[in-house]
C-alpha cells in the first residue's frame, strides 16, 4: 500500500497527475465569510407598504408622559402583555430570511 502512495506522490510532484485530494483543502474561515453582495433582482419596496416609520424622540417622550399611556399600560412596561414569537426559552440568533426583503424587515411578527 505504501508503494502506491509513494508513486502517487511522485506523480503529483512531477505534474503527471494534477488532481489534489479533498482533504488538502481546509474549510476554516471560508465557510464563515459572508458572500459578496450580488445584484438584487427584487423590485424596490413600495412606499405604501414600507413598514419603517421613523418617529421623533420628542413625540415618544410626550406619549410616555401622557394620560393615554398611563390609561393603556398603567405602571407596567409596554412589552408586558406580549409574548415572544418563537419556540423555547432561547430566541433564534438570526432573523428569518423570509422576513427580509431589500435589506428591510417586511414582516413584524
Amino acid at each position: 500500500m505504501s508503494f502506491v502512495i509513494t508513486r502517487l506522490q511522485e506523480a503529483l510532484r512531477h505534474g503527471i497527475i494534477n488532481k489534489v485530494g479533498v482533504r488538502c483543502f481546509s474549510r476554516g474561515t471560508a465557510v464563515f465569510q459572508e458572500k459578496s453582495e450580488a445584484p438584487n433582482n427584487e423590485p424596490p419596496v413600495d412606499p405604501a407598504k414600507d413598514r419603517r416609520n421613523p418617529v421623533p424622540v420628542e413625540t415618544s417622550i410626550r406619549y410616555l408622559a401622557s394620560d393615554a399611556y398611563k390609561e393603556t399600560y398603567g405602571s407596567e412596561p409596554v412589552w408586558k402583555p406580549f409574548r415572544r414569537n418563537h419556540k423555547g426559552a432561547i430566541p433564534p440568533k438570526k432573523t428569518r430570511r423570509t422576513c427580509i426583503k431589500n435589506k428591510h424587515l417586511s414582516k413584524t411578527t
